[in-house]
């Protein structure tokens, strides 16, 4: 998405809704084009398979990625809950002298797709204008093909692995992980036990040029909720309206939760992500941060609330909810008994949900609504990555060596992802996105679905470098550095 603010002049924060991509220095040999090229047909072909909610079936194209790594003799097994729902653990394996393993997690399966809303067959992928389009080529089978491509290239690289490197494609991550990852957490956890993790959820700032300044990598991100709001009146004919029409209810109390406040707030990771951008600002930007970060707090409001006329940089300073979903009537000449309506809800990550739902309750103020909750989030809520760790040295030094200058800054994803069940465990996870800036996930989740090749290529560029210089068995001589992101 691109911003035209003057705080933060251009934004191409695609991933932190959910993605990722790459490159960097150690190369170790690798023919980019030829890589390049085969990223995209693996992209293609996955695309081919439909693995749309709520069916997901995502075994055929498990069968697939498991046929590309027959081809290099990589190990991998097939782990399912049920007949069709496939997860797939790869494995290549290193000395140990390096600790524990890496795994690189996408998820394979997607968001359904209505083909008449669709300018080209949501299965199959069509490349037009320097755009791949297809259902999944943004979210994540962008990222199950660079993935596989670091697989495959590693392989053939022949480079020495100080430690083992997993990749794990899941299932079911649309619908809450419940046949993907929990169940492989829950039931298969030594079929993948890792001590660090690359996932979808980074991007990048651009600088005033058009080209990246600053690198985000996802560290945190926000929590996930659903409320189901109902409201009850006089059924009958609609010839005869009563005064307690379900609808109007409805309405009223939709109206009142979108009026719904719980103020603007800085949790550890935005404080540190606006502290990290604030060198490469204009001085009205500069200001307005300075007064976010350290002002009374009426001042605090006021900056974070001109920041916020962003929908992004809303995400970012407050708790969101918004509906998704609104049900009632089943004929025009029926007035229904009951009409309901889900909110989805993104709580910051020190947020109490008891709370953010008493304040919604008071906001509403209407005892003839129900409110259930649907889905909440699994309390204690994971901390932040601390960036302290080589794995998040190896991305700065891969980062730094594709955008010289570039600054690598951690940020929250206001989406969420498989991320949180791995730092649930304590594994240490980022996020990583595209180096390109293309603005290439507007249509995410939506129809006419599409990526840059440019952002899948630097993706793969800054992944596979992370990956290499991660992994590597040291002492390993110098390899020529990929050209930098351009």
């Amino acid at each position: 998405m691109k911003q035209s603010r003057t705080l933060l002049k251009s934004i191409a924060f695609a991933a932190l809704l959910c993605l990722s991509h790459g490159g960097a220095s150690a190369a170790d040999r690798l023919d980019w084009k030829k890589a390049e090229s085969e990223l995209k047909s693996i992209l293609a072909s996955l695309v081919s398979f439909n693995t749309s909610q709520p069916e997901g079936g995502e075994l055929e194209a498990v069968r697939y990625i498991y046929r590309r790594l027959n081809a290099e003799n990589i190990d991998w097994d097939i782990y399912r809950k049920e007949p069709q729902r496939a997860n797939l653990v790869a494995r290549l394996e290193g000395d140990g002298t390096g600790g524990k393993p890496l795994m690189l997690i996408a998820h394979v399966d997607t968001v359904g797709a209505e083909p008449a809303q669709w300018a080209t067959d949501p299965f199959k992928a069509v490349e037009k204008d320097g755009y791949l389009y297809g259902r999944g080529v943004s979210d994540a089978k962008d990222m199950v093909a660079a993935n596989l491509a670091v697989m495959l290239w590693l392989k053939r690289s022949g480079i020495k692995l100080n430690r083992d490197v997993i990749m794990l494609v899941t299932a079911d991550e649309e619908n809450g992980g419940v046949k993907g990852i929990r169940w492989m957490m829950d039931k298969n956890w030594d079929a993948m036990s890792a001590g660090f993790a690359l996932n979808a959820g980074g991007g990048v700032l651009l600088g005033d040029n058009g080209k990246p300044n600053i690198i985000l990598v996802g560290v945190s991100e926000k929590m996930y909720m659903d409320i189901k709001l109902t409201a009850r009146g006089t059924s009958g004919h609609s010839s005869v309206p009563p005064a307690d029409s379900a609808i109007y209810r409805l309405a009223r109390a939709l109206s009142r939760a979108q009026s719904y406040n719980p103020g603007f707030r800085l949790t550890d990771t935005t404080r540190k992500f606006f502290k990290g951008i604030y060198p490469f600002q204009n001085d009205d930007a500069k200001t307005t941060i300075d007064l976010l970060l350290s002002g009374s707090q009426a001042s605090v409001q006021q900056a974070a609330a001109a920041i916020a006329t962003d929908q992004f940089f809303n995400s970012q300073l407050r708790d969101t909810l918004v509906p998704t979903i609104v049900a009632g009537g089943y004929a025009a000449n029926v007035i229904p008994s009951e009409a309901a309506a889900v909110l989805n809800c993104r709580l910051l990550p020190d947020s109490n949900p008891d709370e953010f739902i008493a304040g919604l309750r008071s906001a509403i103020a209407d005892d003839g609504i129900s409110i259930t909750v649907l889905e909440e989030p699994r309390m204690p809520f994971p901390p932040p990555m601390k960036m302290d760790d080589g794995l998040f040295a190896s991305i700065t030094a891969a980062g730094g060596e594709l955008v010289p200058g570039a600054k690598v800054v951690g940020a929250m994803l206001s989406g969420v992802t498989d991320s949180e069940y791995l730092r649930r465990r304590g594994i240490i996870t980022y996020g990583l996105g595209s180096l390109a800036g293309q603005d290439s996930v507007v249509n995410i989740h939506g129809a006419n679905e599409r990526v840059a090749i440019e952002d899948l290529n630097s993706h793969f560029r800054l992944l596979y470098s992370v990956v290499h210089d991660f992994v590597s068995a040291r002492p390993e001589a110098a390899p020529a550095a990929p050209p930098a992101a351009r």
